[in-house]
């Protein structure tokens, strides 16, 4: 097809000032616009799409109760209390003022005056913090009973020394039903984990002192908590210096976000530093220029750039995460330029260069391109960001590679590969492939793989995949001990545009929330609404307490206060300030209450963004009822629910359900580009075969060593796909191009491959050295994965193609073809099972069946004749015949002679009568399951005929004819070889006729040493039966032996004459050209059709000649007319040099066949008695056209033959269909080239004048419709 990228190449190379303002232009757009892309770097944006997880990241991104460092103080010897106290005080004080704008609060002990507040605002709007459960404790709380044991239980309270602060209390309040409203703030203190001591939190175990700094960022900011972390580090060092007794521990999510963060950025600096040193050198070392990695590099840098400004002009932004990511991807770009100038080194010739791997690279880059597009309908914004990166930079490498280094290069002429290093690995390589235990170590290896690949797990602990230095992992497993508070957690949260919608939506779940308490599927529950309900629920509040408070309720209850009090001491008034309180007016809480709310108590409860307001409850569940918890709530799509481990382990299901849908959906594109790249089913799974096989071994060995995948090197999965994918289509051109044309181009791609897999493995495989655990991941998983895919496509991949094709067609046999090789196995498996059926009913018939033997001998035969009959019928690619003319019935007893080409002769000959006795080698006698039939069947061993003389006579008076191949063996070329003596003999010792039956078509249906079954036709022909009277072939058996084997293959030879016609061959033809190329094949089969097999050319040739080809091209034409008849010799010119290489390395080419490159117009021609000008003369000009047929007809014999065909130019209606088929030839698939003068059709004038001129004839054949081409015959007298 036309090479565009050559036509930019020439273009280009007499434009260089052209060139180099493109490029400069097309860079600084690249560069404009890379540099105006927005990138993402808040993690949380990254996650996939799901409502939980985005519930999750926002919570964590703005919730300020997710972010909270506990900071833990302890005495190193015994534990003073108030000394930590004391130091603790400090420290607090430290941080406040030395942490600055990076702190917003800093709780480190309980204070009493907010609490003082909050109660005096309950006390002002005492119903409006009681519900409806409340009513019913009250009810209880002003029963007589319960009126009397209070009061006692107040005035033990005033005499004693807590009276001076409870008095106002008790007498304001002295039945406690301000207290059902006070408890309702326990549930959103910290005391469920920590006691207080002189208004400190202090741990359980009374060891620790504790305090809480609440930064003034989300953790998901790594850059502030880098400069968070640092800045507490320094506070945290410089106090223990000062104050050495004490041991301060802290952890939090800044914590754990900004190690990370420190980690990755070190161990980042180290590797790449180390990693760029090593691959320069490794470039410049091998390529032995100090300029080669910058060459190498250009189109890596174009392609990033080229990504980055057209994604850009897509969406205008890209994650951090995909970039990071997308930098493994450089690694498959920079194969282009290493393949580009390792095959530069080997063929220097840019133009060449370009023309070799065009196909490779555009087709390699064209699956992995798709593969990383079909991240596109993944739900994870970070993986589809990844896709469009990968995907363009590969576009823009490739580009790069084939317009623009072959205009660079040219500047530095001097880069030779290390000749010494190619060799030793070339060497190396090939002894690997060549090796007989390569192939054995695969076979034995992958099976174990695959049994362990199954094991293969997913990190659900994403703690592992966490960098946390010691002293963090030490105080993050002290506080785990001490304050369970966050990681039992379950968060539920409600929205609403504004905090009074969110106020009532998350109302709606107090009766789910009791119902879950009730259930035990949490033990405890903070919610917010039930201090802090919405006016709308504060209103009916007020309400309720009004509508329970009736004047004669109150009047009831102030009266039994007054007996029960007097009677214990009271004065009559101590019930004033309670009939007070009673009989306010209460109304909802101001703006000024609610911020006091807001700002306090539930601060961290409550977070607002974008006028969205969300409530924050907090679920202490019970771990073995989680998944009923959520059941519960996860069909109310109103609400959000999750726990750290829910949304991780809902982030790794995810994840590794777009993992599984990517592997296969890529698998799938891969698999179909494959196909439709090299049209052939064979080729394609020899590419896919071995990523396939990569991957078990990948897998494998994962599951060996314990590796896990996880969120992190997942992503590294679609790379180390894509470098296979890479590896397998560069390796399957070269090896394509090697069995299409002999060109060795595998050393050049084996080394480039070479290359990539240790530039790549320093790049990726250093950060083995790395600390932080997702890093070491990545190298691990690189490591494994680049070693298996290389070594899996350098020796499986090359081993399979020597095993299918190449070996096999050395030894002149049918390269293997997908579908012959599925209608042989269905073929194969009919035998084996009907073999099988025979070998039992022959048990049956002969060992259980008390009937005589004679019938149920005969009913075998019968069994095995229609079995082999309905097996040879169901070769559906094989067409049969068979010749009978005198109708031989074999009713009278013979011995049948046959020619012997294939083991398809013995299905054939069986099936034609049951009483048929077949004397056969030993190889069959003895065959598995098959020589158990022979057997039963009373067949013999041909060396054993002279001793079993009584028992074939037997069988002759049976009517039983003898069945004998008189070669002895099959023939592997077709060619009859001589005729043993023994059937003759046997003839004339048992005084029967002799049948012979020619046999035609079965060795190449199914040739000898092979088990591929072919299309073709097997031809039976029964010649007359040769009386045992006849003594026209000799009297004794040695004289009949030499005539009857010189009249049989005589009769073979006209038999095959008869049959072996050009169509007979066709398929041969198709053999000889398939796995070249799909363009090649498609356009050979649809020249053979168009051309009917070349029968007409073959018709008006002699089979005894010598023929030149003038402009044979593929080759079509000459390889039937070689086919035809070896007593023609060919010899085939073409100016192309492509086509005569692949025409040359046909496997099927005869002897008497040559292709040679050459120009016509400087050819020195020998004598021919035929010489072909098919379709050429109207690429030459006027003078050129009158120069070669002169020539022609000086080089041609006495009586010899000038057959031109060519558009003819007079045939105007039909010449369009002429010029439109020059059109796709020459400018759309570019299989024929065309001179700058372009083409000069003939006229029939031209070829009638020069006829006349060199007292010629001339024969003129028109047989197409659709087209000028005519044919002209001229003879030389």
């Amino acid at each position: 097809m036309r090479n565009y990228f050559v036509d930019i190449f020439h273009f280009f190379e007499h434009r260089k000032t052209v060139f180099y303002l493109t490029l400069f232009s097309l860079c600084i757009c690249c560069i404009y616009y890379a540099s105006k892309i927005e990138i993402k770097q808040n993690v949380m944006h990254m996650l996939p799409k799901d409502k939980n997880i985005e519930a999750f990241a926002n919570f964590f991104e703005n919730s300020k109760y997710a972010d909270k460092v506990i900071v833990g103080l302890s005495m190193k010897g015994e534990n003073d209390l108030d000394q930590l106290i004391n130091i603790t005080d400090s420290l607090s004080y430290t941080l406040q003022s030395a942490m600055g704008t990076l702190v917003e609060s800093i709780e480190h002990k309980s204070n009493d005056s907010l609490t003082s507040v909050l109660l005096d605002v309950i006390n002002d709007h005492l119903p409006i913090f009681l519900d409806s459960i409340d009513y019913y404790i009250i009810d209880s709380l002003i029963s007589d009973a319960s009126i009397k044991n209070k009061l006692n239980e107040n005035l033990t309270t005033l005499s004693s020394f807590e009276a001076l602060a409870l008095k106002d209390y008790i007498y304001r309040d002295p039945l406690g039903i301000h207290y059902l409203a006070y408890n309702k703030l326990k549930g959103l203190q910290f005391t469920e984990d920590f006691s207080l001591y002189d208004e400190h939190f202090l741990s359980k175990d009374e060891r620790y002192v504790v305090l809480f700094i609440n930064p003034s960022f989300p953790s998901a900011n790594s850059k502030k908590t880098v400069e968070f972390t640092n800045k507490l580090e320094q506070i945290v060092s410089e106090f223990k210096s000062n104050h050495n007794q004490t041991n301060i521990i802290y952890f939090g999510a800044p914590i754990v976000s900004a190690g990370n963060a420190i980690q990755i950025n070190k161990d980042t600096r180290l590797t790449l530093g180390l990693s760029i040193i090593l691959i320069v050198l490794l470039i410049i070392l091998f390529f032995k220029n100090r300029f080669s990695w910058i060459i190498i590099l250009i189109p890596v840098v174009f392609g990033a750039l080229f990504s980055l400004a057209i994604i850009y002009l897509i969406q205008g932004d890209i994650s951090v995460m995909a970039l990071a990511g997308g930098s493994l991807i450089l690694g498959i770009a920079i194969n282009y330029s290493l393949h580009f100038l390792t095959h530069l080194t080997e063929q220097p010739n840019r133009q060449q260069t370009i023309v070799d791997l065009t196909f490779p690279m555009t087709i390699g880059s064209l699956t992995t391109i798709l593969g990383f597009l079909s991240l596109q309908f993944v739900n994870a914004p970070v993986l589809k960001d990844l896709g469009l990166f990968a995907a363009f930079s590969l576009i823009g490498a490739a580009l790069a590679t084939l317009i623009i280094l072959p205009q660079l290069v040219s500047t530095y002429d001097n880069i030779n590969a290390d000749s010494q290093i190619s060799t030793k690995y070339s060497n190396f390589i090939y002894k690997f492939q060549t090796s007989k235990y390569t192939l054995w170590i695969i076979i034995i290896l992958t099976p174990i793989f695959l049994f362990y690949a199954k094991n293969v797990t997913f990190e659900n602990d994403l703690n592992k995949i966490n960098f946390m230095s010691r002293e963090t992992q030490t105080a993050q497993d002290t506080f785990n001990k001490m304050s369970s508070q966050f990681q039992k957690s379950v968060f539920l949260l409600s929205s609403g545009n504004s905090l009074e919608e969110a106020q009532i939506n998350n109302e709606k779940l107090h009766s789910t929330l009791d119902f879950a308490k009730t259930s035990k599927f949490v033990n405890a529950f903070i919610c917010p609404t039930q201090i802090l309900p919405s006016l709308y629920e504060q209103q009916k509040r007020i309400l309720k307490w009004n509508s329970f408070w009736t004047s004669s309720k109150k009047e009831n209850l102030f009266q039994r206060l007054q007996f029960e009090g007097i009677q214990l001491g009271y004065n009559s008034s101590f019930t004033t300030s309670f009939e007070e309180s009673l009989n306010s007016k209460y109304t909802t809480l101001s703006d000024s209450d609610i911020s006091i709310f807001k700002n306090t108590i539930i601060k961290n409860f409550i977070e607002s963004k974008d006028s969205t307001f969300t409530i924050i409850n907090i679920l202490k569940a019970n771990n073995s009822q989680l998944n009923n918890l959520y059941d519960l709530f996860n069909s109310n799509k109103e609400v959000k629910i999750f726990d750290r481990q829910f949304v991780t382990d809902h982030l790794i299901k995810i994840v590794s359900d777009n993992f599984t849908f990517i592997s296969l959906f890529t698998s799938l594109i891969v698999l179909f580009a494959l196909f439709l790249i090299y049209g052939r089913i064979e080729l394609t799974l020899i590419s896919f075969l071995p990523m396939v096989i990569s991957w078990i071994w990948i897998l494998g060995i994962m599951s060996i060593f314990n590796i896990k995948f996880n969120i992190i090197n997942i992503i590294l999965s679609t790379f180390i796909f894509a470098l296979g994918d890479d590896y397998c289509i560069f390796t399957m051109d070269g090896l394509i191009q090697k069995y299409a044309k002999g060109v060795h181009h595998l050393k050049s791609i084996s080394i480039s491959i070479f290359l990539s897999v240790l530039t790549t493995l320093i790049g990726l495989g250093i950060l083995i050295f790395s600390k932080h655990p997702a890093m070491f991941s990545i190298a691990l998983i690189s490591i494994i994965g680049i070693l298996c895919v290389w070594i899996i496509s350098q020796t499986l991949q090359p081993l399979l193609f020597k095993i299918l094709i190449t070996n096999r067609t050395k030894n002149k046999l049918h390269p293997l073809s997908f579908f012959k090789l599925i209608k042989t196995f269905i073929a194969f498996a009919y035998f084996v099972f009907g073999a099988l059926l025979l070998v039992i009913i022959g048990f049956i018939l002969t060992k259980l069946i008390p009937i005589e033997k004679k019938k149920l001998k005969y009913l075998y035969h019968y069994i095995l004749c229609n079995f082999t009959k309905s097996l040879i019928y169901l070769m559906a690619n094989v067409k049969k015949k068979i010749i009978n003319p005198l109708n031989e019935n074999h009713k009278s007893p013979s011995i049948i002679i046959a020619n012997h080409q294939s083991f398809l002769d013995i299905l054939s000959l069986v099936m034609l009568h049951p009483k048929f006795i077949l004397l056969t080698n030993h190889w069959v006698w003895n065959s598995p399951i098959f020589g158990l039939v022979v057997q039963m069947a009373d067949y013999l061993k041909a060396q054993d005929a002279e001793i079993n003389i009584p028992f074939l006579k037997e069988k002759i008076k049976e009517g039983y004819s003898i069945v004998i191949f008189p070669e002895g063996t099959r023939s592997f070329d077709g060619q009859m070889k001589r005729f043993h003596k023994g059937a003759f003999l046997l003839a004339e010792q048992l005084d029967v006729d002799i049948l012979p039956i020619v046999l035609h078509g079965t060795g190449y249906c199914m040739s000898k040493g092979d088990f591929l079954l072919k299309n073709g036709q097997i031809t039976i022909e029964y010649l007359p039966r040769i009386l045992i009277t006849n003594m026209d072939f000799g009297i004794t058996y040695q004289e009949k032996t030499k005539n009857i084997s010189k009249y049989f293959k005589q009769k073979y030879i006209d038999l095959a004459t008869q049959i072996e016609d050009v169509n007979y061959f066709h398929d041969q033809l198709i053999g000889n050209y398939i796995l070249k190329g799909p363009v090649l094949e498609w356009y050979m089969r649809i020249k053979l059709k168009l051309e009917k097999n070349y029968k007409f050319m073959d018709e008006i040739i002699p089979l005894k000649n010598n023929i030149l080809d003038i402009g044979c091209g593929y080759g079509f034409l000459d390889y039937f007319l070689a086919f035809r008849s070896s007593h023609r010799s060919i010899s085939a010119l073409d100016f192309d040099v492509e086509k005569i290489s692949i025409a040359s390395n046909g496997y099927l080419r005869p002897s008497n066949l040559t292709f040679e490159t050459a120009n016509i117009l400087e050819y020195q021609m020998k004598c021919y008695d035929t010489i072909i000008i098919s379709d050429v003369l109207h690429y030459l000009n006027d003078h050129q056209q009158n120069e070669i047929l002169e020539s022609c007809i000086m080089a041609l014999n006495p009586n010899g033959q000038l057959i031109i065909r060519d558009g003819i130019k007079e045939k105007k209606n039909r010449h369009k269909g002429t010029q439109f088929s020059e059109f796709l030839s020459t400018k759309v698939f570019n299989f024929n080239k065309v001179s700058e003068s372009g083409l000069s059709f003939i006229s029939s004038n031209l070829i009638y004048t020069f006829v006349k001129n060199n007292n010629l004839s001339i024969e003129e054949v028109d047989s197409t419709k659709l087209t000028s081409n005519i044919t002209f015959i001229l003879k030389k007298s």
